[in-house]
Parts: structure tokens; sequence; C-alpha cells
């Protein structure tokens, strides 16, 4: 079970692309094949054929979200045959005879998105130049989707800040134009431990 880091991303610029943007965040999560011995539909006898042919299946879509990250960056359809798991799908890779890419859909999210989860969340607040997104992500902010989006989407500015209670530490940065303008980090000073 990870911590959660809080998250507040603030969008602006002009209203036209203010409206593009929300609609292309607004889509499926990330979903990914499953050759689990456990799941309920594995076939005991034939159990390698029943793994290909879920395998050279592209997954079902996920749960439509106000904010994917899948809809933003997407997840190659060949990690998300092979599996989430990276042990797992090195195996996936190799038994249906497909060079297997170093990984599965967890470090290929922790690499893109900075985070190993789609964000759960909270709320969505809109104007005509101004989006903000309330979100918790696993473990970490999710930087590394901020600088992909603000290559993919030079014309927006994207406001951070982030707080992760767990291990103590909040941050911000600001991004525009493909840049990072500017970016803080520090440790939270929680009240008890300033009165000592």
């Amino acid at each position: 079970m990870p911590n959660w880091c809080s998250n507040v991303m603030s969008v602006s610029g002009p209203a036209d692309k203010i409206a593009e943007f929300r609609r292309q965040a607004r889509g499926h999560t990330s979903s990914y094949n499953s050759v689990s011995p456990h799941d309920s539909k594995a076939w005991e006898v034939f159990d390698d054929i029943r793994k290909k042919a879920i395998i050279l299946s592209v997954p079902e879509p996920g749960e439509v979200s106000e904010l994917s990250f899948h809809a933003l960056c997407p997840v190659p359809d060949l990690i998300r045959k092979l599996g989430f798991d990276d042990g797992s799908a090195k195996e996936s890779a190799e038994l249906i005879g497909v060079e297997y890419p170093g990984y599965g859909g967890y470090t290929w999210q922790t690499k893109n998105w900075g985070t190993k989860w789609e964000p759960d969340v909270s709320s969505v607040y809109a104007e005509d130049n101004y989006l903000e997104y309330e979100f918790c992500t696993a473990w970490s902010p999710p930087i590394a989707l901020y600088e992909h989006l603000t290559k993919e989407w030079p014309e927006l500015t994207f406001e951070i800040n982030y707080r992760e209670e767990g291990m103590a530490f909040e941050g911000g940065a600001s991004y525009h134009n493909g840049e990072c303008l500017d970016q803080w980090e520090g440790e939270i000073q929680f009240e008890d431990e300033e009165e000592e």
C-alpha cells in the first residue's frame, strides 16, 4: 500500500486550448492484460493457450476519468498487452515470441508519468482560461507527466503543488512552452516539530 501524494495542478492559457486539453484529459485510464494462474478464467490443462490468447489481445479500456494520465500520455499497446508487473511482462513476451521491451506497465508508468498508478481525482474546477485538478498519486507527484505535458501543450502554463506527508516532503513547479520555469521542494515542518 503506497503513501498518497496530494497534488493540485492548475492549467492556464487560451480558452480554446484549455477546452481542448480538458477534452483530451478526460478519457479511459490505463488497463493491462493479466495472465495470473489465480485468474478465474484460468484453464488448468490448456493454460499456455489461454495466456497466449489474452496476451495477443489489446486489453479493454479502463474506466473513464476526468484526468486520465493514459489519455494524456498513452501507455503503448505492447506494454498493456504484456502486463503491469515487469516479471510477468517478460514471461508474456517470451510466451508469444516478441522482444521484451525491458519492463512492464509498472516501470513504464513510473518512468513516463512519475508515479505507478493513475490519479485518484477528487475535484475539477474549470473556467474559460483556467482548469484546476485536485488528485492523489501513489508515492510521488507525476513530474515526468508534467514534463511531457508542457512539450505537448506549449501554449499552456502548468502550475503544480504537491505534498506527501508520509515521507514529509512537499514542493511545486511551473512549466510553460516545454520548459520548467521554477521548481522547489522541501521537508514538511509539522506543527509539533516547530514547537520543540
